[in-house]
C-alpha cells in the first residue's frame, strides 16, 4: 500500500507539474508567456494568443495549435512532431532547429520566420504562406531533401507551395469604373425591421473568387477571402484575398464587385484596409508588398480615373481611413512593451498622434458613427476608445480575452466584440458589459457585424454564423457555413461579415467564396 501511495503521489506531482505549465491554456501563458522546455505534449492550445511566447525546447508533440497566433514566438529546438499548426500565425517566429516532422502546417503564415535547420519531413505545407524574408536555410523539406537556400539571403517559396499563373500587376486592367458606381449618392436608410425575420434566413447566392480544386491544379492558387467592405453608396463590394502571384506567396488581390450584378468589375494588387474607402467612395486604399522598394507601400486609387492617386511609404500595417477621409490609421512596430497605433494626416503625410497603450497586436478597429472616435481591439484582451482629433484615450473595455473582432452599432450606443468561443456587447458610453453571447462553435469569433437598424448582431466562427438580438442578447438563428470540401481547413472559417446598407442581406466570406444570406 505504501508503494502504491508513493507511486500515486509521484503521478500526482507529475500531473501537477504538467498542469502547472499548461495553465498557459487558462491564463494565456500568464503575462510573461514563458514556458521553455515545458511538457505540453497533446495539449489543446487553440484560441490562445501566444505571440512573443518563450517555448524554446518545449515538447509540443501532437499538440493542437490550429489557428494559434505565435508571431514572434521562440520555438527554437521545440519538438512539434505531428502537431496541428494548420492556419497558425508564425510570422517572425523562431523555429531554428525545431522538429516539425509530420506536422500539419496547411495555410500557416510563415512570413519572415526563421526556419533554419528545422526538420519538416512529411509535414503538410499546402497553402502555407512564406515571404522573401523567411529563412529556409538548411531546413529539411517534406521530401527529406535539405534546402539549398543560402543562410544570408531570404529563401524562396518552399517546394510544396507552387506559384500561381495569375496576371502580373502590369497586366491587371485599370480600375476605371463607370460614374454610376462611384457617384456620391448615399443609400437609402435601412428600415427598422424585426430581428425575428432572420429566423427564416437562407443562403441566396455564392460568389466564387476561384474554383479551388480546378485552380489549385492549374495555377497553384491558394487563397482565403479575409476581408470585406461596402462602398459608402452601397454600390460596390470589396473583397481581399491572400493568393499566390508571380512567385510571391504573400501577395494579395483586392476585387471590386458590382453589388447589383454581383460581377467583378475591377481587380487590384494588394490588400484593402478594414475601412478602405474615402468618404465619397471614390478612393480606395490598399497595402502592397513592393520588393523593388525593399518594403511596403500604401496606395490610394482613384476609382473614377483608374489612376494611382497617392503613395504612402512604410512597413506598417494599414488598418483604415477615418470617416472624414483625413486620417490614416496604422499599426507601427513595437516600441518597448507597447504596440503603437499611429494616426497620419493624409493631406500632409505627417504623423499626428501615436496611441501607446496596447501591449499586443491590434486585430480590429471600428469608428463611432459621428466619426469622432476610434475603437481598437487587441490580442492583449482590451478594447480602447480614442479621440481621433486629439489622440486622447477615452475609455478602456477590459475584455480579459483576446479580441478578434469589433463593431459599433450605427446608433452609437453599443460595441460588440468577438473572443474565443463567445462574443460580448458593451455600453459604448459607460464601458459596461451588457451581454455575453455564448454557444459558439469551439473556435474563435473571427468576425462580428451589426445591422444598419442596430437591432441584429451577426457573429462568425468556424462552421457557422449566429444571429442575435442586440437588445437582450437572445439567439435568433444559426446559419450553417460547413465546407463542401472537408479537405479545406479554412473552408468554413467565417473571416468577415457585413450587412448591406438596406439591412436585408448579410455578406460572409471564407476561403474562396463570398456568401450572401437573405431573410426574404
Amino acid at each position: 500500500m505504501k508503494t502504491v501511495s508513493v507511486l500515486t503521489a509521484v503521478f500526482a506531482i507529475s500531473i501537477l507539474s504538467l498542469a502547472g505549465c499548461q495553465t498557459i491554456r487558462e491564463q494565456r501563458l500568464g503575462m510573461t508567456k514563458k514556458c521553455p522546455n515545458c511538457n505540453l505534449r497533446g495539449a489543446n492550445l487553440t484560441g490562445l494568443g501566444l505571440e512573443n511566447a518563450d517555448l524554446k525546447g518545449a515538447d509540443l508533440r501532437e499538440a493542437n495549435l490550429h489557428g494559434v497566433v505565435l508571431d514572434n514566438a521562440d520555438l527554437s529546438g521545440a519538438n512539434l512532431q505531428r502537431a496541428d499548426l494548420g492556419g497558425a500565425w508564425l510570422e517572425r517566429a523562431n523555429l531554428q532547429g525545431a522538429n516539425v516532422d509530420g506536422a500539419n502546417l496547411e495555410q500557416a503564415k510563415l512570413a519572415d520566420a526563421n526556419l533554419q535547420g528545422a526538420s519538416f519531413r512529411n509535414a503538410k505545407l499546402t497553402g502555407a504562406v512564406s515571404s522573401r524574408q523567411t529563412n529556409w536555410c538548411r531546413a529539411i523539406m517534406p521530401s527529406g531533401a535539405r534546402s539549398t537556400e543560402p543562410c544570408v539571403t531570404a529563401a524562396a517559396t518552399p517546394p510544396s507551395v507552387q506559384p500561381s499563373k495569375l496576371p502580373t500587376p502590369a497586366n491587371l486592367p485599370a480600375c476605371q469604373l463607370p460614374p454610376a458606381l462611384t457617384a456620391t449618392s448615399v443609400p437609402s436608410s435601412a428600415t427598422r425591421t424585426s430581428p425575428a425575420l432572420w429566423r427564416q434566413a437562407t443562403l441566396n447566392r455564392t460568389l466564387h473568387h476561384f474554383d479551388y480544386k480546378t485552380d489549385r491544379n492549374a495555377r497553384g492558387v491558394v487563397g482565403s477571402v479575409i476581408s470585406l467592405a461596402l462602398s459608402p453608396n452601397g454600390k460596390l463590394l470589396v473583397s481581399s484575398s491572400a493568393e499566390q502571384i508571380d512567385n510571391d506567396p504573400s501577395a494579395n488581390l483586392t476585387r471590386l464587385w458590382h453589388w447589383q450584378t454581383k460581377k467583378v468589375v475591377c481587380t487590384l494588387r494588394g490588400w484593402a484596409a478594414e475601412q478602405p474607402f474615402s468618404p465619397n467612395g471614390q478612393t480606395l486604399a490598399v497595402r502592397l508588398s513592393d520588393p523593388s522598394q525593399k518594403g511596403e507601400q500604401i496606395q490610394f486609387w482613384d476609382l473614377r480615373s483608374g489612376q494611382l492617386q497617392q503613395r504612402f511609404p512604410g512597413t506598417h500595417r494599414l488598418k483604415g481611413i477615418s470617416p472624414d477621409g483625413k486620417i490614416l490609421i496604422m499599426q507601427a512596430d513595437r516600441v518597448g512593451p507597447k504596440v503603437p497605433v499611429q494616426l497620419w494626416a493624409l493631406a500632409s503625410g505627417t504623423l499626428q498622434h501615436t496611441l501607446l497603450a496596447h501591449t499586443q497586436d491590434i486585430e480590429a478597429i471600428a469608428f463611432t458613427p459621428d466619426g469622432r472616435s476610434l475603437a481598437t481591439g487587441s490580442y492583449d484582451g482590451t478594447i480602447r476608445l480614442w479621440n481621433l482629433k486629439t489622440g486622447a484615450a477615452i475609455r478602456t473595455f477590459d475584455a480579459r480575452s483576446k479580441v478578434w473582432s469589433i463593431a459599433i452599432s450605427p446608433d452609437g450606443k453599443t460595441l460588440v466584440s468577438g473572443h474565443g468561443d463567445f462574443a460580448r456587447t458593451w455600453n459604448l458610453k459607460t464601458g459596461q458589459l451588457t451581454h455575453s453571447l455564448k454557444g459558439q462553435a469551439t473556435d474563435y469569433v473571427r468576425s462580428v457585424a451589426i445591422s444598419p437598424d442596430s437591432q441584429t448582431i451577426a457573429t462568425g466562427t468556424h462552421g457557422e454564423i449566429k444571429l442575435w438580438r442586440l437588445r437582450d442578447g437572445g439567439l435568433i438563428n444559426t446559419l450553417n457555413n460547413a465546407p463542401v470540401d472537408r479537405g479545406r481547413l479554412c473552408a468554413s472559417e467565417v473571416w468577415s461579415l457585413k450587412f448591406s446598407p438596406d439591412g436585408q442581406t448579410l455578406v460572409s466570406s471564407n476561403c474562396e467564396m463570398i456568401n450572401l444570406w437573405n431573410y426574404k
